[in-house]
């Protein structure tokens, strides 16, 4: 005996439903997970930046007197300003676009914070990198109100490195490849 096809279509419409509710409630849960342990990132390195700040520059020294670097002031108060709405968009409105966005704006001001207590080193610049990638590791799919304009970020990223624009591959940070790919790298 075969069942009718209205009742197969039926059966498979609702399977394909509930599949969905299930997808849409994993990913829901990996993206409040995410924002909890960006909360966590967000507050670590505050701690680090005022680690670092007291270790390359605990003080200014003009002649026999010495005072407090204001490096140091930085790192305990901006860094403070730039943790704190991350810190509580994440705990308080986890799951949230806005969120998401708030913590990735977070990150790269605490990347030109970490970039400024170094006093420019190289290294610390690679933290806007690692952040970006850990963003797109993540799986969230829309990343920031940037996306369309990477173009431009990365022809001021070849600026800062000082790479001619003919010597560069462009990939995108997010993984995809560049609109200027094409133009300039061999396939």
């Amino acid at each position: 005996m075969t069942l009718p096809s209205s009742k197969v279509i039926n059966g498979a419409v609702a399977t394909s439903t509930r599949v969905a509710e299930l997808f849409n409630e994993q990913r829901q849960n990996i993206i409040r997970h995410t924002d909890w342990l960006f909360s966590w990132l967000m507050i670590f390195q505050w701690f680090f930046a005022v680690g670092l700040a007291l270790w390359l520059s605990p003080k200014t020294w003009a002649g026999m007197n010495s005072q407090i670097h204001p490096h140091i002031w930085a790192a305990i108060f901006f860094g403070g300003i730039i943790t704190s709405l991350p810190v509580y968009m994440a705990r308080a409105h986890p799951g949230e676009t806005l969120t998401r966005h708030t913590v990735a704006v977070g990150q790269m001001l605490m990347s030109g914070l970490l970039i400024h207590l170094t006093g420019g080193r190289i290294e610390t610049h690679f933290h806007v990198f690692g952040s970006l990638r850990f963003w797109r590791f993540t799986g969230i799919g829309k990343f920031l109100f940037l996306r369309p304009r990477l173009s431009m970020w990365t022809i001021w990223l070849v600026g800062i490195f000082g790479r001619s624009l003919s010597m560069v591959c462009f990939r995108h940070p997010f993984g995809g490849p560049s609109s200027m790919r094409d133009g300039c790298c061999l396939k």
